[in-house]
């Protein structure tokens, strides 16, 4: 993905767009298979080393911290 970017072959919105929304997703799998740990499929075995690719632990936490309180009150986080 990033490599698109820096050719030129999508834009930096769409980068941008596409990352915030991988947070999300990951967010949504590490508090459902890992902190919850509700059965699945995925291999979510090296999580931890690609966390810091594109994102900080931190972000990752802010963002689990905001689909939480979502599932408590019925938003979307």
């Amino acid at each position: 993905m990033l490599d698109l970017c820096r050719r030129g072959e999508i834009s930096k919105e769409t980068f941008l767009t596409v990352k915030e929304d991988m947070l999300r997703l990951l967010a949504e799998l590490y508090f459902g298979y890992v902190l919850r740990k509700m059965p699945c499929s995925y291999d979510l075995s090296g999580y931890k080393s690609s966390i810091p690719v594109f994102f900080s632990n931190g972000a990752v936490w802010r963002m689990m911290v905001r689909i939480g309180f979502g599932k408590i009150f019925g938003r979307r986080g």
